[in-house]
Formats: C-alpha cells, structure tokens, sequence
C-alpha cells in the first residue's frame, strides 16, 4: 500500500517514480504468488488477503499506466481545450489547488483570464508554447494529486471490506 502511494507522490518526471512503481508491480505480484500457494484453501472462497493483494495489484498497475499517460500528457504541445484551461485555472485559483499543484518556487503565481503567469515574467512577453505546456504540465499534476487521493480512498474501501470484524 504504501509503495503505491509513494509512486503517486513521487514527481512525474523522475526515473525513481517509474523504478518504484515497476518494483511495487513486481513485488505485489510476488506476494500474491507466496500467499497463494502458502494458504490453504477450498477453492471456492479465497482467503481475504488474497483478495486485498488482487484488489492492490490493480492499483500498482494503475500507478504504473497513470505514470506513463501523465509523463505523455505533460509534454503535449498541443492547443490546449478551453475546458482543460478552464479547470486548471479554476484550480489554481484556490488555496488549496496551488498548495497541492504549484513546486516552491512557484509559490508566488498569479492567475490571469485563465493564464498562468509567474512574477517573474508579468512584464515579459509570454510564448504560446510555454503557456501551453506549462498548462498541460498544471493539468497532469491535478490528474496525479486526484488519483493520489482516489487511490487513498480505494484502499480505505478495500480494507473496511475485506479486514474481519470480529
């Protein structure tokens, strides 16, 4: 669970973001390999902790994909849609959206009709494509943060349902 987590924390470009989410893959496959063969069982309901490594299984693969798909995301160049920028600013114009999405010295940001803009080059002319990769790269860090809290949530689910009540 919690290599998991550290995966979705780590920054999305680093190399120890997708070594971590491949050796968290790795073990979580191998742990269901042990546990399978060293708990018996009647073959029509499988041992609870046998369910919880499947369940984070699919989560570590989650990790591993959502990595992959973010590190594509925040390279884009593309025009960005009015409805992505719309949502980032939207974001960014909260406490909370710019303490979660926005790196040290980002700190001090403004937010202009939906462009970001640092301090630093208020008075510089700003480039389209950096204003449009820096909007895919807020964009793929909200979509990281969201996933880091909805795999929070799935693992609080999964061990409400599957710990024993007695």
């Amino acid at each position: 669970m919690l290599l998991t987590l550290i995966v979705l924390c780590l920054d999305l470009k680093s190399v120890e973001r997708m070594a971590v989410a491949s050796v968290n893959f790795v073990c979580h496959f191998l742990s269901m390999y042990v546990v399978h063969w060293s708990i018996p069982y009647n073959k029509t309901n499988p041992p609870n902790i046998l369910l919880f490594y499947r369940e984070s299984l699919a989560l570590a693969t989650f990790a591993i994909i959502l990595t992959a798909l973010l590190r594509k995301l925040e390279d884009m160049s593309t025009e960005i849609p009015n409805w992505i920028s719309f949502t980032t600013a939207f974001v960014l114009n909260n406490k909370a959206g710019r303490f979660l999405i926005l790196k040290d010295d980002e700190s001090n940001c403004k937010i202009i009709d939906r462009d970001i803009v640092t301090e630093e080059n208020l008075d510089a002319p700003k480039s389209e494509i950096s204003t449009k990769e820096s909007s895919w790269k807020y964009f793929a860090a909200i979509i990281d943060w969201l996933s880091f809290f909805c795999v929070i949530l799935t693992y609080v689910i999964v061990l409400i349902a599957l710990v024993p009540a007695g």
